[in-house]
């Protein structure tokens, strides 16, 4: 439960951080306010998180419910997460080992605008379009401004910020690290466009930030997690919790799912990990030009098992297997290494041998009699069936 702001002045605040009251103030006859400091409040968290108040070198523990106030610097330790909560809508979910100061934050008389800095790691932000609040974060030399949308911001080891949208528009544009507000109103009036499914890297060179924006690479998105889970790309190692910032996972890498389980999805083809799974995998079209998944366990890993259209393919170590959906909403799935395993939606098991395609084809059985819809009754009146049944038909694979 998300708990309604009260106006509380630094001190107290300060006091709620470390978990007690201002001294000399008992909780029966509080002081009265007379300016009411903006805040945001830490409604989620795991691990270490710590809260420094602006003007102050005190590294206060976090705690659920704490209200943080602004100029405040939140910052998460190694494994450990954060999720803040802003005017009871706009989420903010912090990544291990990062750091974000909330710069602005909206007063009563005064504009609804949120100002965040990211100084290092990874966030992933949800503003609620409903309030027609302004918001901006910044990360290293760029500012994001949105009005409503979905999307993940991460500072790159090598000094590049990267600014992946999920859902809704953002407007990226450069900031020298003097004037937040400036930055965020020139991205708001001019900024580069990047729209669901693109990302931007913002870079500089000579001096001088400039943004980009490229289509998001074909990816897996992780849209459920009970455990831990290890990323390996060409950038290095992410460590993903669940109640993380979750990245989108890019062709190629590797997957370890060293706890827990694991739902990770493209074009409606489910992978699902579990714990002692380590593969990797592609995104791509197959020959028909349809959406694919290729999946590949590596050496050690248990069975790793994917669903198409209903249907679940089963891959060990050493095999591999690509599936997709028909244009008649039929799962396919191709053997492109060692013998899969595929099971259609009612149970029945199929053996599929390598470069072997499995098409599991949805269809009614006919048949006369039966008025309880069973085909084959013996009262002599015709029924209708309604009940699907599947069947595995097995084809050579295209070369």
């Amino acid at each position: 439960m998300i708990l309604p702001f009260p106006l509380i002045r630094r001190a107290a605040v300060a006091a709620v951080l470390a978990g007690g009251l201002p001294a000399g103030r008992s909780a029966a006859a509080p002081a009265p306010v007379k300016v009411p400091p903006p805040h945001a409040a830490i409604v989620a968290m795991s691990g270490t998180v710590q809260v420094m108040l602006a003007g102050s070198k005190t590294r206060l523990t976090g705690k659920i419910h704490a209200m943080v106030p602004e100029g405040a610097l939140v910052m998460t330790g190694a494994n450990s997460t954060c999720e803040l909560v802003f005017m009871n809508a706009h989420h903010l979910r912090l990544g291990p080992e990062t750091t974000v100061r909330i710069e602005g934050l909206p007063r009563p008389a005064g504009i609804a605008r949120i100002l965040l800095a990211m100084l290092k790691g990874r966030v992933h932000a949800s503003v609620d379009p409903s309030l027609h609040t302004e918001f901006g974060l910044s990360a290293g030399t760029a500012v994001a401004a949105v009005k409503g949308t979905d999307f993940e911001v991460t500072t790159l080891a090598n000094g590049e910020v990267s600014i992946a949208v999920r859902n809704g528009t953002v407007l990226v544009g450069t900031y020298n690290g003097t004037d937040l507000n400036a930055a965020f109103a020139a991205a708001q009036a001019g900024g580069v466009t990047v729209p669901a499914g693109y990302r931007t890297h913002t870079t500089v060179a000579n001096g001088v930030a400039t943004a980009t924006r490229t289509p998001s690479a074909a990816s897996l998105h992780v849209v459920q997690i009970t455990g831990t889970m290890r990323i390996t790309t060409t950038e290095g190692t992410v460590i993903v919790h669940a109640g993380d910032p979750i990245p989108d996972i890019p062709p190629g890498a590797e997957v370890t799912m060293v706890d827990g389980t694991a739902v990770l999805e493209s074009n409606g083809i489910s992978v699902r990990a579990e714990a002692g799974n380590h593969f990797t995998f592609d995104v791509g079209t197959n020959a028909a030009g349809r959406p694919s998944v290729s999946l590949q366990p590596l050496e050690g890993s248990s069975t790793v098992k994917m669903e198409v259209a209903g249907s679940l393919v089963s891959v060990q170590a050493n095999e591999a297997a690509t599936g997709a959906v028909d244009a008649n909403g039929n799962a396919t799935l191709i053997a492109t290494h060692g013998t899969i395993t595929v099971v259609d939606p009612l149970g029945h098991a199929t053996e599929v041998t390598e470069n072997s395609t499995a098409t599991v084809v949805k269809y009614i059985p006919t048949g006369t009699g039966g008025t309880d819809g069973v085909p084959g009754g013996t009262d002599g009146v015709p029924g209708t069936n309604t009940t699907p049944a599947y069947r595995i038909e097995i084809s050579p694979s295209a070369p």
